[in-house]
């Protein structure tokens, strides 16, 4: 296990976790992300209790049936396409370096 490659790349993230680079600009990027992060997941976390007490019944409207249809698949199916999405690595660049982007 400790001769795994696998292993030593993650002994070196934990590293880097305890051992940040200084600077002002890192630490206030990072604080602004985790805020968004966490507001944005408490928004959704809230919209799913009020959908629940109103028993799903109340929503911002109705899709005509013929469309309806092509709605539901397209729910259906972002869910594995972005997941799997996320998981190849072109668009672990592409996030890693919109996070860049923010502290230039």
């Amino acid at each position: 296990m400790i001769t795994d490659p696998r292993f030593a790349r993650l002994l070196t993230l934990i590293g880097a976790a305890l051992r940040p680079p200084p600077g002002a600009g890192r630490i206030a990027l990072a604080l602004t992300l985790g805020l968004i992060c966490h507001v944005s997941f408490a928004a959704a976390v809230l919209t799913m209790i009020a959908a629940m007490f109103f028993g799903l019944s109340e929503s911002l409207g109705r899709v005509p049936w013929p469309w309806a249809l092509m709605a539901n698949a397209a729910l259906i199916a972002q869910f594995p396409l972005a997941h799997s999405l996320f998981q190849i690595a072109l668009a672990g660049l592409v996030l890693a370096r919109l996070a860049a982007g923010m502290s230039a």
